[in-house]
């Protein structure tokens, strides 16, 4: 109702992005969804100022090209994956959301200056979380690796390495078990059907067992 609508929107101060950017970019995934599914460009020319202002609140946060901003992370996650991964993750997924945007409605100077970005947020993710050695993104998690293949962050030449090293930690290492948190889980099945691993996806969907750290229970 009214009153209990007024009530939440009090504890939260008018225009205060939230604190986490896998949470805010609720916002453009939304907006892109719907055009995704619709085809109705309404969605995007009424909330492209906001979407821009989001962007760019995140470009303010962000440290050269790396947003290390965030609180949760990849939330209730079995192995832990640092949380600035996942927030760079994402304020290149909104950075390229908008860069599409923009091209859509005919804005082109705003999407070659956001494709120009997210192009140089690609670059230092990989300067910064991938291991030229490992081929593993930050600390080997099935969230970083799955979160850089689906969002296409790893380089071409370095791809199937990287999507091999996913498949094995889930195959050897967890005994095909998932040890991502709800924020990696959303991108753990589309990114191994994108590497050709859609069997893989399969057995994890229908694991009925549980898994630790140590291995499955």
């Amino acid at each position: 109702d009214s009153t209990r609508s007024t009530r939440w929107r009090s504890r939260r101060p008018p225009g205060q992005y939230p604190a986490d950017p896998a949470w805010g970019t609720a916002y453009p995934l939304l907006c892109w969804y719907m055009w995704e599914q619709y085809g109705d460009r309404r969605i995007l020319e009424e909330n492209y100022d906001g979407l821009k202002k989001y962007v760019e609140f995140l470009h303010s946060k962000a440290e050269g090209n790396v947003l290390r901003m965030g609180h949760y992370g990849d939330w209730v996650a079995i192995e832990t994956t640092p949380l600035e991964v996942v927030s760079d993750a994402y304020y290149y997924y909104d950075v390229s959301i908008l860069a599409d945007v923009a091209r859509i409605l005919g804005k082109n100077g705003d999407a070659d200056a956001y494709a120009k970005l997210a192009g140089d947020i690609k670059d230092d993710f990989n300067k910064t979380y991938l291991d030229p050695k490992t081929f593993n993104y930050s600390t080997g998690t099935q969230t970083a690796n799955a979160l850089a293949l689906f969002l296409d962050l790893a380089p071409k030449e370095h791809a199937e390495r990287v999507g091999r090293n996913l498949s094995w930690d889930i195959l050897y290492g967890h005994n095909t078990h998932v040890t991502t948190g709800f924020i990696g889980i959303k991108y753990l099945m589309p990114a191994l059907t994108k590497i050709g691993r859609s069997d893989l996806a399969y057995d994890l969907a229908v694991q009925s067992t549980h898994s630790c750290m140590q291995g499955s229970l």
